[in-house]
């Protein structure tokens, strides 16, 4: 089975959007659609416990408690703002410890809710804003480093600041979707 339906008997079927109805599990390794003050993982049941500078919100289509809102050695950085320029990067950090960034060349409007999609394959890493490819450029292939932790709106330094963003609907693919596939996303 490669595709599957998601109802929620608290809502009326037809007042879900359907791009969050069905939805492609091709590579699919985690996914926490954020509902109702849940943040259980529907693939892989790597749910989310003990959130720190967190709280639930009103996704972008108003439910209430349906998105995750954030307050406050890293090898792959996604980062929603280069600087203060609100110019999403993506950055690879190598063993040698050069950098490579693919930076946006548009800045994120604050207070809007838009649909991010960052992908690396083949050395190319290519960012989408609401399902339009935005930027891509070479980056070169991670240090393969086993890490213990993986952080969500936060930075392994402590010097570092919190995120101050508002997630719903997070996924997480073992592989680079398509342009297609992120357009259906």
């Amino acid at each position: 089975m490669s595709n599957f339906q998601i109802y929620n008997k608290n809502y009326e079927r037809n007042k879900i959007p359907s791009d969050l109805n069905q939805m492609n599990l091709k590579g699919l390794v985690y996914y926490w659609p954020v509902f109702n003050s849940s943040t259980n993982d529907i693939v892989s049941r790597a749910d989310l416990y003990d959130p720190i500078n967190a709280r639930f919100i009103s996704n972008r289509f108003g439910i209430p408690n349906s998105a995750i809102s954030l307050s406050s050695n890293n090898t792959v950085i996604v980062i929603l703002s280069n600087g203060v320029s609100n110019k999403p990067q993506i950055t690879i950090n190598t063993e040698k410890y050069s950098e490579f960034n693919v930076i946006s060349e548009t800045p994120l409007e604050i207070g809007v809710w838009n649909h991010l999609t960052f992908t690396f394959k083949n050395g190319l890493g290519s960012y989408y804003k609401n399902g339009v490819l935005d930027h891509q450029g070479a980056l070169e292939y991670p240090a393969n480093i086993l890490r213990t932790k993986c952080f969500l709106g936060k930075s392994l330094f402590i010097q570092d600041p919190d995120a101050s963003a508002d997630f719903d609907d997070i996924k997480l693919f073992n592989r680079a979707l398509d342009k297609d596939e992120i357009q259906l996303e």
